[in-house]
């Protein structure tokens, strides 16, 4: 019986640690990519005590598994995408750049985020195909 109950407590305990990491969202624009040491600069807009957001910026390191990709609009209907969503294709931290949007997820460790996936956004260059 007291094997029970102890088996159970250290379920129960890896189960509440496992919960307890909370994963983080930061999106922003890039500023800086340094794809040798597997970090880039995000400048993300906050809220703020005045009208205007402010403006932070934040260190992203990539875990060594993290998966890149960008997204860009769809021109056809194939499998569930609509005309003007989006489709995702896997891409290096090489390929991102300055001025790129991304959406990093991951965990906070050691006072920056370490990243487990990227999503980035780079401006089109024809109009989007979004209804105005």
């Amino acid at each position: 019986m007291r094997r029970v109950a102890l088996v159970a407590s250290i379920v129960l305990l890896c189960t509440i640690a496992s919960v307890a990491v909370a994963e983080e969202r930061h999106s922003g624009q890039v500023v800086f990519v340094d794809a040798t040491a597997g970090t880039i600069v995000l400048e993300e807009l906050t809220a703020s005590r005045s009208e205007a957001p402010a403006s932070i910026k934040r260190t992203v390191a990539l875990s060594p598994s993290a998966q890149v990709q960008i997204l860009s609009r769809s021109e056809s209907v194939e499998g569930s995408t609509w005309p003007g969503g989006f489709t995702a294709s896997a891409v290096s931290l090489a390929d991102v750049r300055p001025s790129d949007f991304v959406t990093a997820v991951g965990q906070e460790r050691s006072g920056r985020l370490e990243a487990t996936s990227v999503d980035l956004v780079r401006a089109e260059s024809q109009p989007s195909a979004s209804p105005r």
